[in-house]
């Protein structure tokens, strides 16, 4: 799986929690988003994985080098302010 953001940002009323963000993350990629409270780590994280829209930008997620849709077979997030799907243990 591979997961290519061009120009992704993220508004929330006036305030951007991020801009003009480029990011490509390969499977077996470890990645590491630092930031204090409140900096939009969840946010960005649920941006990329289809749990939320960005306000500008594109997200496109790729299996084999096919685009594919984005649903919870092919990726999920838990989050202290999310909910679980009830089938997952």
């Amino acid at each position: 799986m591979r997961i290519n953001a061009e120009n992704l940002g993220k508004r929330f009323r006036r305030n951007w929690v991020f801009r003009n963000l480029d990011l490509n993350i390969s499977s077996g990629a470890h990645i590491q988003i630092l930031g204090g409270n409140g900096s939009g780590k969840s946010t960005l994280l649920s941006v990329i994985s289809g749990f939320s829209t960005s306000t500008e930008g594109t997200i496109k997620h790729f299996i084999d080098d096919e685009a594919i849709e984005m649903s919870p077979e092919h990726i999920n997030m838990a989050a202290p302010d999310t909910q679980l799907f009830e089938e997952l243990t």
